[in-house]
């Protein structure tokens, strides 16, 4: 029986409605695509934006988003009251269908009156009013006048005041929350900057990778964001016969100085007036490197810099300095190269690092792009959504279940596999929290112990905690009020076991699994290995909408791969040593001597649709490993009928028993020569997607849940939720 709970009320079943607040002219500002992009992707999910900026036209399309316009007259004080006076004017008249009102800091006044109307009037239907956090102050200390310390002064208020009368806040990031002190309960979503991938794609491909390499940097030029310091830098290294150019788009503070040194530069430095958005990835597509030399400071910490994005997805390797609102995004990715700090010779050292490495740039490139794609405004538009409905359930006091979800990754988000499951718990209706720990940085996980203990103090929130990961069991058990099930995926359980590698994850994960109410693995060796008779074995489900049968011409034609090579793959990366990537080169060697076009495919930080492509397009995926878990590859290549050439490691030979043209084989490169060459001159596919297909997303969470059953008891509140409204109840 499939588990369900309830939503909320009739009305919400309709369309929402947001209207959403612009303070800015929409064409004059450079992160205008914050709020266009991400307005087009929520519509195309089926809501209704009203997004209202500043503008004389009534109604324009920019960019191919219908905008609302409002007036703004150019005085100081008064042009606020006038222009958030004609929004909310408009806003009262649409009052009967609007859901939520998303607003910045600067309305946040005027929206706070025109809810104390509301109140006074006695109207029924009131929105959910939202304040959207994005920035802080710009302004450093010592450039500060005194509209600037008032500007400081009103957003700090504006920020400590929401706390008490909003219904609810987005951040741009975690970081930002905890800066500003948003109260955990208030904090609907996180939802990062982002980048619209098809425009940047094109940059990419005009490009020409010549010498001088080629910097930008697109947007405000403010002192503080210390482009004239990388400026310098940038003529250092020219004067040492470093062949560096530095374009420089955009408008600020620090325009004139540029430009003179521009002037004086010999064409070194180049200065470009702003453009308008679209006309971006013409300019990224003439540049080689995108720079971002911000300062380690507090304001650019909780930051989430939307070119970032835009450069990767233009397929450009990135300068930037080595501040967490880099890190967190990039983590240990070889395409950045970083400053350690924000002065001429850490640019200067990190510009000999791009030049020694001038031949590697075209395939940094590609690897910046490929992780782009986790970093889209649609997937920014699904946060705001799940923030506002997460946010109305619980202000509506409606009976159901929330967990909060604890996972460790080097990115803002969990990995796919973990972020389908808890989708597919949220479209059951169960609320989930999730918690993001940094694997990069250690003192995370402490921090985030001390997190998980504080929130068990202030009361009873969460019915259940659920970990990914042995390391984030300990985390979870930070507290011992609410019940801890964790999911285990392979070396944090099975570490120690096999003399392997990862034995201290073992150990840890060893007393995760023994102080853990229930425990979840991906394998009967793992259950094994967990020495607990109540394990339950649920690998996660496969995302049928992903992994599916496709032509392999079409595949090919698609990746550009030739018809008459045999293509085998390998989706981990080479470097891994566990993976045993010599092994599959020495037995591909052995089958070139009878099949000689046979060439080996190596897939890593490729977006989930891009595999899918490849595992259609190649003709057997090989497995090697010391040791596995449930590897999700083995189980999406079925999905995708690719065959399958394996040693016995984790549930491989369980999961491919019975199905055609996949086959398990002993670890050395005489075996898996002779099993390959076997599969390769059969050119069948297999016909995995058969017993694939119903191990998808929603069998595992039906698993899952069952375990939160037994975790929760049959007759707990908590569970009542899940059961009183399953189909048949």
């Amino acid at each position: 029986m499939k588990h369900c709970v309830r939503k909320g009320d009739s009305r919400m079943a309709e369309k929402p409605h947001i209207f959403w607040i612009y303070t800015e002219n929409f064409v004059a500002t450079l992160d205008a695509a914050t709020w266009l992009e991400t307005t087009r992707e929520i519509r195309n999910m089926g809501w209704q934006v009203t997004l209202v900026g500043v503008g004389d036209e009534p109604e324009q399309t920019i960019g191919g988003v219908a905008v609302q316009h409002v007036a703004k007259p150019d005085v100081y004080l008064l042009r606020q009251v006038i222009f958030h006076a004609r929004v909310l004017r408009m806003l009262y008249a649409q009052l009967g269908s609007v859901d939520y009102v998303l607003f910045h800091q600067m309305s946040a006044p005027w929206v706070l009156l025109f809810r104390i109307l509301l109140l006074l009037l006695f109207v029924r239907k009131r929105p959910k009013f939202v304040m959207d956090t994005r920035t802080v102050p710009m302004e450093r200390s010592d450039t500060r006048d005194i509209k600037s310390r008032l500007r400081i002064k009103f957003y700090h208020l504006m920020n400590r005041s929401a706390h008490y009368w909003v219904d609810g806040q987005l951040a741009i990031t975690q970081r930002i929350a905890e800066s500003l002190g948003i109260p955990a309960q208030q904090l609907w979503g996180v939802w990062p900057s982002g980048v619209t991938l098809a425009p940047f794609a094109s940059a990419s491909e005009q490009r020409e990778w010549t010498t001088p390499i080629e910097l930008i940097y697109v947007g405000a030029l403010h002192y503080e964001r210390n482009v004239h310091v990388l400026t310098r830098a940038v003529l250092l290294a020219h004067a040492m016969g470093l062949p560096f150019r530095f374009t420089l788009v955009g408008d600020g503070s620090a325009r004139a100085d540029l430009q003179r040194i521009a002037a004086k530069s010999n064409g070194v430095i180049r200065y470009v007036e702003p453009v308008p958005h679209e006309r971006i990835p013409e300019f990224l597509g003439r540049a080689h490197i995108g720079v971002l030399p911000f300062p380690d400071e507090e304001k650019y910490r909780v930051s989430s810099p939307i070119k970032l994005f835009e450069y990767m997805a233009a397929g450009m390797p990135i300068l930037a300095t080595r501040i967490v609102c880099h890190t967190d995004v990039v983590g240990d990715a070889t395409y950045a190269f970083w400053a350690e700090e924000s002065t001429v010779n850490a640019f200067v050292s990190a510009l000999r690092q791009i030049h020694e490495q001038h031949e590697q740039l075209p395939e940094l490139g590609k690897a910046a792009a490929a992780a782009a794609t986790n970093w889209t405004w649609q997937a920014s538009a699904r946060k705001i959504i799940a923030g506002l409905e997460r946010g109305t359930q619980s202000e509506r006091g409606v009976d159901m279940m929330r967990i909060l979800a604890i996972t460790t990754v080097n990115k803002n988000s969990p990995s796919p596999c973990i972020q389908d499951q808890l989708d597919e718990l949220k479209r059951r209706g169960i609320m989930v929290d999730t918690l993001v720990i940094n694997q990069n940085r250690k003192s995370d996980y402490f921090k985030m112990m001390g997190h998980v203990f504080w929130e068990s103090l202030r009361g009873h929130k969460y019915d259940l905690i659920h970990a990914f990961y042995g390391h984030c069991g300990l985390v979870g058990r930070a507290q011992f009020r609410v019940p801890v099930v964790t999911t285990f995926q392979g070396s944090d359980l099975l570490g120690g076991k096999n003399g392997a590698m990862h034995k201290k994850d073992g150990m840890i994960g060893d007393v995760a699994a023994r102080l853990s109410n229930s425990v979840i693995v991906m394998s009967e060796e793992m259950k094994i290995a967990s020495r607990r008779e109540d394990t339950a074995v649920i690998p996660f489900g496969v995302n049928t909408d992903i992994f599916k049968p496709q032509p392999r011409s079409e595949a090919r034609e698609a990746l550009k791969l030739s018809p008459d090579t045999s293509y085998v793959l390998f989706p981990w990366h080479p470097s891994r040593a566990e993976k045993n990537f010599h092994i599959v080169e020495a037995a591909l060697s052995l089958v070139r001597e009878h099949i000689p076009h046979v060439q080996v495919v190596t897939l890593f930080a490729k977006s989930r649709e891009e595999v899918a492509l490849y595992m259609n397009a190649c003709d057997a995926m090989v497995l090697v490993s010391d040791h596995e878990g449930s590897p999700m590859a083995v189980r999406e290549a079925m999905a995708c009928n690719l065959p399958i050439v394996s040693v016995d490691v984790g549930d491989v030979a369980d999961v491919i028993a019975g199905v055609r043209n996949c086959v398990i084989c002993e670890r050395n490169p005489q075996a898996v020569a002779e099993n390959l060459l076997t599969v390769l001159q059969s050119g069948e596919r297999s016909n995995g997607n058969e017993k694939i297909a119903t191990m998808n997303v929603s069998w595992a969470a039906d698993r899952v849940l069952d375990v939160y059953q037994a975790t929760l008891g049959e007759q707990s509140a908590a569970w009542q939720t899940v059961k009183n409204s399953s189909p048949g109840a």
